[in-house]
Order: structure tokens, then C-alpha cells, then sequence
């Protein structure tokens, strides 16, 4: 063993002697140019080594953000169409009945059962004339109340949503009570 270290010994001796013996005097042009080939190695085996280290996961770069802003307005819309297209996935497709279809629809259709008063028929004595419903007049109440099934179904998501958000730690408190509140007073104004 101890002949292996003098071996390796004497080679390192004789690769340095080498080494000082082929370097050219200072001041000389080739003098700096190996001090610049020199620095500029050891700049790169840095650069190298500071990119495997960030590579391996040693040194924590800066936080990036990979996350998108999301708003309330973004879930509140999200959440809303949602519950639009669940509510028309559940119902009947027969009994849906798009709004441009109300508004075309002749008004002298079959009508239903339902007696309507009539505004203009009330006569001063107090009493009231009432007239069936045509069908159209009855599909638009209850495209209405379809309207308003579907608009509460949205601001219900949308008080879910902001909850989950408020459990998850993303709004705070008083945030959560003000959009909570601001939809009920949204489902208030709407059924009144």
C-alpha cells in the first residue's frame, strides 16, 4: 500500500513540476492569456454546478406562482352556468322552451286550465272577468319559474363556492359574510 501512495506521489510531483515549468513568465501576453482561460473555466464548472444543484433540488429558487388568479366573479359565473346546464339536463327537453320561442309564439294557442284575470275586464263594480290561459302565457310562467329555479340553483353553487373557499383558507372571514350575504340580498330582490 504504501508503495501505491509514493507511486501516485511522485507522479502528482512530476505532472506539477511540468505544469511550473511551462507557464510563462508574468507580464507576458500568453501569462494572461491563460489567467483569462483559467477564470473563465472556473466560471462555467460555477455555472454548472450552481444549475445541478438548483436542478437537484438543493437550492430553492424563487416561489413561482404557476397559479391562476381566480375572482369570485370567475366561480360566481362558473358555478352559475353550471347549475344552468345541470338544471336543464335534469329536467324534460319537451318542457323546456327557449325564451326566443315565448316571445314568437302566437297568442291564440290552445289554452289551459288556469284562469287568468284580465286587466282590462275588471269593472267598477268589483267584479272580475277571468279568461284561460293560452298556452304560450302558460309556458312563459313557467319558463319564469324554470328561470328562477335555475337562478337560485346558480346563487346556491355560488354560496357553496365561497364557502369552500372560505374552508379552504382563501377568503377570509369578513369576505366570506359580505359575498354571503350579498347573494341572499340577490335572491331576495329576485323573489320579491
Amino acid at each position: 500500500m504504501d508503495k501505491v501512495i509514493n507511486d501516485i506521489t511522485n507522479l502528482a510531483r512530476s505532472i506539477v513540476e511540468a505544469v511550473i515549468l511551462a507557464t510563462p513568465a508574468p507580464g507576458s501576453p500568453p501569462y494572461w492569456a491563460l489567467i483569462g482561460a483559467l477564470l473563465a473555466l472556473v466560471a462555467l464548472l460555477f455555472i454548472w454546478l450552481l444549475l445541478r444543484l438548483v436542478g437537484a433540488g438543493r437550492i430553492k429558487s424563487a416561489p413561482v406562482n404557476d397559479e391562476p388568479n381566480i375572482t369570485f366573479m370567475d366561480v360566481s359565473a362558473q358555478t352559475a352556468a353550471e347549475a344552468k346546464a345541470a338544471a336543464l339536463a335534469h329536467g324534460d327537453k319537451d318542457d323546456v322552451v327557449p325564451l326566443q320561442d315565448i316571445a314568437a309564439a302566437p297568442t291564440g294557442e290552445a289554452s289551459t286550465d288556469a284562469p287568468v284575470a284580465s286587466n282590462d275586464a275588471q269593472l267598477a263594480s268589483g267584479f272580475t272577468f277571468f279568461k284561460k290561459r293560452s298556452a304560450a302565457e302558460a309556458s312563459r310562467t313557467e319558463t319564469a319559474n324554470l328561470e328562477d329555479d335555475v337562478f337560485l340553483l346558480g346563487l346556491e353553487q355560488e354560496m357553496l363556492a365561497t364557502r369552500q373557499l372560505y374552508l379552504d383558507g382563501l377568503i377570509s372571514k369578513e369576505v366570506y359574510v359580505t359575498e354571503t350575504r350579498a347573494l341572499y340580498d340577490k335572491a331576495q330582490t329576485r323573489m320579491t
